[in-house]
């Protein structure tokens, strides 16, 4: 879900929408592939952070993208998603100081939803999310530096791609799941395939 698809960004504008999704039958597409992460604690974590990750996924496989959000207004929005079970949150970097709103939610919902960015271009911005609390990387292209560090982190992966080869290299390269990027480009006979 992102902003500029809802029109009304305001709180009440968000349960209507929740309102209309509590109707929808979703499935979902794609499961998070399981990796391993090294060892000791980091990759316990890894693994319960897939584990949770897998697991809303399957029950409602929506992330809220929160697009042009100010800090402001992170910590409440995040709160009403969560309260309708919307609980994969994501905050591109190129909103207003990102960081902020990723530290933000990622303290309000820690423990209740998986926080962390979209738009992730490079190992530095891993490090930055990563910094601010987020574990989640959401990338527009299967960039293998930033699949690799955000392994390293211990976070989950999610680049985009629009071919199967991109799909294909993203996943070699270690991502845990996909995201069809921009799907509204695609083709439902090549989705199909």
């Amino acid at each position: 879900i992102e902003s500029e698809q809802l029109g009304d960004t305001s709180i009440e504008g968000l349960q209507l929408v929740s309102e209309a999704l509590a109707g929808l039958q979703l499935v979902p597409l794609s499961h998070p592939q399981r990796h391993g992460s090294g060892k000791g604690e980091k990759a316990s974590r890894r693994t319960q952070l897939l584990n949770q990750f897998q697991n809303l996924m399957e029950t409602l496989p929506i992330v809220a993208i929160l697009r042009g959000i100010e800090p402001s207004q992170v910590v409440e929005v995040g709160q009403v998603l969560v309260d309708q079970g919307i609980k994969i949150i994501e905050v591109p970097l190129n909103s207003p100081r990102p960081y902020d709103s990723i530290r933000l939610l990622a303290k309000a919902l820690e423990g209740r939803a998986i926080v962390g960015a979209g738009t992730v271009l490079s190992s530095e911005e891993v490090e930055k999310v990563a910094e601010a609390g987020g574990v989640l990387i959401v990338s527009p292209n299967a960039d293998e530096r930033v699949i690799q560090r955000t392994r390293q982190k211990g976070l989950i992966s999610v680049p985009g791609f629009q071919t199967p080869s991109e799909a294909f290299k993203g996943l070699e390269a270690g991502a845990d799941a996909l995201k069809l990027f921009p799907s509204h480009q695609s083709a439902a006979p090549m989705l199909k395939a």
